[in-house]
C-alpha cells in the first residue's frame, strides 16, 4: 500500500513557509530545507518504508544546514508531524470492524468442559488472559528487543455463521473470519512496552 504524496507535499510547504514568517533570520535556510524536503516526495506516491528513510534524511538535512541548533530542532518538529500524517494516510484505505461489546467473566471451568465436550466453537474462543489455545503450535513470541517472552494478553477468535445470529450478519461482511476460522493471538512485553500479534488457523 501506498501513501499519496501530494498531502506531505503540503504539509511541508505550509509550516516551512509559516516558519520563514515567524523567523525572518531563518526565511534563507528554511527555504534550502523546504527544497530538500519536497524533493524526496516527487513521486505521486510512496510507500511507508520510503516515507521513513525521507524522514530521516530531513532530519540530517536540517543538521547540515544547522548554524545555531534551530534549524534540526525544526527538522526534527517537522518530521514528527509528518509521521502521524502518513501514518494516518495509509490507513484511510484499512476498513474498520464493527464494535461489539465483551462480556468478562472467569470462564476456566467453563472453557474446559466445553473442550472436554467437543463443543469449543469458534467465535467462543475469545478471552483476556490465561494460556492462549494455539490452533496449532505454541508460538509464543519473543520481544525483539529484550530477547525476553512476551505476555499473553488476548485472543480474538473469530465469528461464523454457525455461531448465531450476530456470526450470520457479521460473516455477510467478511468482518471476523480470520482465515479459515482462525484466531488471532495478543501478546506485550512489559518491559519495553512492545506488542505483536500471532495468527493461526485451522
Amino acid at each position: 500500500m501506498r501513501i499519496p504524496s501530494k498531502p506531505l507535499l503540503e504539509h511541508i510547504t505550509k509550516e516551512l513557509d509559516r516558519l520563514a514568517d515567524k523567523f525572518p533570520n531563518l526565511a534563507n535556510a528554511l527555504q534550502s530545507l523546504k527544497q530538500r524536503a519536497t524533493s524526496r516526495f516527487q513521486d505521486e506516491s510512496i510507500d511507508f518504508n520510503s516515507v521513513k528513510d525521507a524522514l530521516d534524511a530531513i532530519v540530517k538535512d536540517a543538521d547540515e544546514l544547522d548554524t545555531d541548533g534551530y534549524l534540526y530542532a525544526i527538522g526534527q518538529q517537522l518530521t514528527n508531524q509528518l509521521d502521524p500524517l502518513s501514518r494516518s494516510l495509509l490507513s484511510g484505505d484499512v476498513p474498520v470492524l464493527p464494535e461489539l461489546a465483551v462480556r468478562l467473566s472467569h470462564s476456566e471451568e467453563e472453557a474446559a468442559s466445553q473442550v472436554e465436550a467437543g463443543h469449543s466453537a469458534p467465535g467462543s474462543r475469545t478471552r483476556l488472559g490465561g494460556k492462549p489455545q494455539w490452533i496449532q503450535s505454541d508460538a509464543t513470541p519473543v520481544c525483539s528487543a529484550c530477547q525476553k517472552t512476551m505476555t499473553f494478553v488476548a485472543q480474538i477468535d473469530s465469528l461464523s455463521a454457525e455461531d448465531s445470529d450476530l456470526g450470520r450478519i457479521l460473516e455477510a461482511r467478511g468482518s471476523y473470519m480470520f482465515g479459515d476460522v482462525g484466531m488471532i493471538y495478543v501478546f506485550w512485553c512489559s518491559q519495553c512496552l512492545g506488542t505483536q500479534a500471532v495468527f493461526q488457523c485451522e
